[in-house]
């Protein structure tokens, strides 16, 4: 480390041997000057050390902690307190399990010591976290927030979404999963936060199709939504999704209630479509599934479904692979993982990803 003088971040994962004195040794070594510090899977080191880090590293602008069980709110404050350029800050509980907690009160803390304009906040996983932990952050930080991430805390509502949505208006980035929001939450946030590019609201049931139209009416530069196990969400919402937000790259709706695909598809420049489990979408009929896939001169998408097809058609350039995919798919150090697989006579696909062919002008498209 006395050799890297220019040592801007440094990434510490899964060191199960390292502790506080291990910690304190290295930053008595390393470029004071550091920017980014990451700690994942690290059992053993407690908020003495990141007190030292911070105290020596005083530059630091972005902290990430993962599983790091033995800080405690404290650690919040000593950051916020020593560390004047701070503008990320991530903590992450990756087992819900973990006996690792953080409640509003680390927020509070951190808040009221912290002196920087933060940008990005994360603290995930920390289901005792409420509404309040919202309020601060939206209230200091208004100005400046543009990434949110608080998600697997039930007990954050559309209470608190709503002050947030009304006071953190250039908001561009929000992660809401496994939450308690409601459509009355999204219908404040697609109101009031129009350069939305991001918004993840995964496992929150009680979001419906009449949420995530409001989001696609009205948060146009959206580029990213996850939206998985949204079970009241449908057709309608995809629809719209690709019709209204011409930017759109990436839609998740798995285990939704997705009939089919719309043709509308071809009309935007999505690059990553997850679509799967869905009960209501159904298995393609006899003449599709059991259809000459030989002939590729009148290929095109219709509107129909993608589910579970027995027949799997892989375009490619020359040389990109397509051979070896197959052959890898169906060979015994394949089949043996599932005892289905070798019966199925086919692929799952779970993902595909259209490219035009700048040739022709024409979409293809290929399974990943």
């Amino acid at each position: 480390m006395q050799n890297a003088p220019a040592l801007s971040n440094l990434q510490l994962f899964q060191c199960a041997c390292v502790n506080d004195d291990s910690i304190t040794d290295l930053v008595s070594v390393i470029n004071p000057r550091l920017k980014g510090f990451e700690a994942s899977n690290l059992p053993s080191i407690t908020t003495a050390a990141i007190q030292v880090l911070s105290e020596r590293c005083k530059e630091l602008q972005s902290v990430k902690f993962v599983s790091c069980r033995r800080l405690d709110r404290h650690c919040l404050r000593v950051l916020g307190k020593n560390c004047k350029n701070l503008r990320c800050v991530r903590f992450l509980k990756e087992n819900k399990d973990d006996e690792w907690r953080l409640q509003d009160a680390a927020l509070t803390l951190f808040v009221e010591n912290i002196s920087s304009e933060l940008e990005t906040a994360a603290f995930v996983g920390f289901d005792e976290i409420t509404d309040d932990a919202l309020l601060n952050i939206s209230k200091y930080f208004s100005k400046s927030v543009i990434e949110l991430d608080f998600s697997a805390s039930n007990k954050i509502t559309d209470y608190g979404l709503r002050i947030l949505a009304t006071r953190c208006k250039q908001l561009q980035s929000l992660a809401l999963s496994n939450t308690s929001i409601t459509d009355n939450g999204i219908q404040c946030l697609a109101d009031n936060c129009r350069y939305l590019r991001k918004l993840k609201v995964s496992g929150c049931r009680n979001i419906t199709d009449e949420g995530l139209i409001q989001i696609a009416r009205k948060c146009t530069r959206l580029e990213c939504i996850v939206a998985s196990r949204c079970e009241q969400t449908s057709n309608a919402s995809l629809v719209e999704l690709i019709k209204r937000c011409p930017r759109l790259q990436e839609i998740d709706l798995r285990e939704t209630s997705v009939k089919l695909i719309d043709k509308c598809l071809l009309e935007g420049d999505i690059r990553n479509l997850r679509i799967s489990m869905c009960k209501e979408l159904p298995h393609p009929p006899p003449d599709i599934v059991n259809g000459d896939t030989d002939c590729m001169s009148n290929f095109s998408l219709k509107e129909t479904n993608i589910a579970y097809r027995r027949r799997v058609l892989i375009l490619g350039n020359a040389g990109c692979g397509k051979s070896t995919l197959v052959k890898t798919l169906c060979s015994s150090e394949y089949t043996h993982l599932s005892d289905n697989i070798a019966d199925s006579d086919g692929l799952d696909i779970h993902l595909i990803q259209p490219f035009k062919d700048s040739e022709h002008g024409r979409y293809k498209y290929k399974v990943k």
